[in-house]
């Protein structure tokens, strides 16, 4: 059986980013990954890890090389891997080279790029080159940054690093400024990432039976699940922001309708929430030379539900946790891959921290209380399965666990499960298409509604 582990992503992603992006990475972003704050020092063992990350190499490829490898020292090996310039072992099959020389290729490039970009230049300011490295060469044609036996003193600079002013030998990745997703915390995944991603769905089942008397009954329901988003930061920022608008619908009705009963209302068990706000995805956290990644999420939302005449105000923030090394059954934050025959599976493990403030301005019939506010910590678990159909279309399976009770205040605790299985086909445009079924069982997060349903219906992501 064939494991391999990609890497959780570039630059404040967590999550996988496929090796084409990566083949033109912008080399700040590595330095971005590991100059969280100005003025804090950075191991050589830290850049490297973050220059591999931005590159495309896997954790696997270090460790394949490196058998003797492990947490505490993955560093240390990642550095000499870039000095190296070598990313399999002498006995790597033709197959193997081939799979991973657009990986070896990025990696040499990227290092030589931050060999060029650290070393001592006239009129290139501390700010510019983003880390400050005591004892750098003036001449940067010549590997150096990442010699073993050399492990220079450096620091971030006294700020943000800025663009170079030469940019002939990098590109930066162009996030794109419109995104539509399934969920908000999405709003930022690109590539690899968009395996567990939500598609916007729209859903439309209608049912005609013909009754004892001779009439007819038709019943028709009507679901919709989605967000857009408008990137407001520069493109090629890792923590992109966004102005977003969300809406969920849900609607069943009957025609002929049958007799309503006292206090009843023909819309009292549908779902219709618009939220809109901004957010901000995918900035990651400083853990020093350590393998395991956090990146941090946030809301900031108003969410009308029309069904309840309720309106509230929230703030929420997620962390995500990945991990840029080995682990079992599948990765966390990361694709493992398994050959099975001819089908390959790639299976990814996700967990959430999730803190969520709500004040409510106009209570309506929901269960808050007016004027008040509610306050809910929680967490969220799943597991996504990709088996990849060709070069543009996957078979995706994904389960999901969420539960965030309330810890002051007055509203209803969400516990929920998720779970789809779709046909996804890649657009040359870079639009997804999803075929598939939908279920899910809990309270959704909007209107705080009770839901257990199945779903046919067809999806967009892009």
């Amino acid at each position: 059986m064939k494991r391999n582990f990609t890497r959780l992503g570039l630059a404040g992603a967590l999550l996988a980013i496929p090796a084409a992006a990566s083949a033109a990475v912008d080399s700040s972003v590595p330095i971005a990954v590991a100059c969280p704050l100005p003025n804090k020092a950075v191991t050589q063992a830290a850049l490297a890890e973050a220059t591999l990350n931005a590159a495309g190499v896997q954790s696997r490829d270090v460790l394949r090389r490196f058998p003797n490898a492990d947490l505490r020292t993955y560093g240390q090996y990642a550095v000499k891997m870039l000095w190296e310039g070598k990313l399999l072992p002498d006995d790597a099959t033709d197959a193997e080279k081939e799979e991973r020389r657009q990986a070896e290729d990025d990696m040499r490039r990227l290092a030589g790029r931050l060999d060029q970009r650290l070393a001592k230049r006239p009129n290139f300011s501390e700010k510019e080159a983003g880390i400050v490295v005591t004892g750098a060469p003036t001449n940067g044609a010549t590997p150096w940054l990442f010699n073993p036996d050399k492990p220079y003193e450096m620091r971030c600079a006294d700020g943000k690093p800025s663009p170079r002013p030469d940019r002939k030998f990098e590109v930066p990745i162009d996030r794109p400024a419109i995104v539509v997703r399934g969920h908000v915390k999405d709003l930022a995944a690109l590539g690899d990432d968009r395996i567990g991603a939500d598609a916007a769905k729209l859903g439309l089942k209608k049912e005609k039976t013909r009754q004892d008397d001779g009439t007819t009954k038709t019943d028709r329901t009507e679901t919709f699940e989605g967000v857009i988003g408008i990137r407001l930061s520069p493109k090629s920022w890792p923590a992109p922001l966004h102005a977003y608008a969300a809406y969920s619908l849900s609607e069943a009705r009957t025609r002929p309708a049958p007799p309503l009963a006292a206090g009843k209302t023909v819309d009292e068990n549908d779902t219709n929430a618009f939220e809109y706000g901004f957010s901000l995805n995918e900035l990651v956290l400083p853990t020093g030379a350590s393998p395991l990644l956090l990146a941090l999420d946030g809301q900031v939302a108003m969410v009308q539900d029309y069904v309840k005449d309720s309106r509230r105000g929230k703030a929420a923030l997620g962390v995500t946790p990945g991990l840029a090394a080995n682990f079992p059954v599948c990765g966390l934050g990361s694709f493992n891959e398994y050959g099975i025959g001819v089908t390959t599976l790639r299976v990814r493990c996700r967990g959430r921290l999730e803190a969520e403030a709500s004040y409510v301005y106009e209570k309506g019939t929901a269960d808050f209380k007016e004027h008040g506010e509610f306050i809910a910590l929680g967490s969220s678990i799943g597991v996504d399965i990709a088996a990849p159909q060709g070069d543009k279309a996957e078979i995706i399976s994904s389960l999901t666990y969420r539960y965030l009770p309330v810890v002051s205040g007055t509203a209803p605790d969400i516990s929920r499960w998720d779970a789809t299985i779709k046909y996804r086909i890649w657009l040359d445009s870079g639009l997804g298409v999803d075929l598939g079924l939908t279920y899910g069982k809990g309270r959704e997060s909007k209107a705080y509604k009770d839901e257990d349903k199945l779903e046919a219906g067809i999806g967009l992501i892009f």
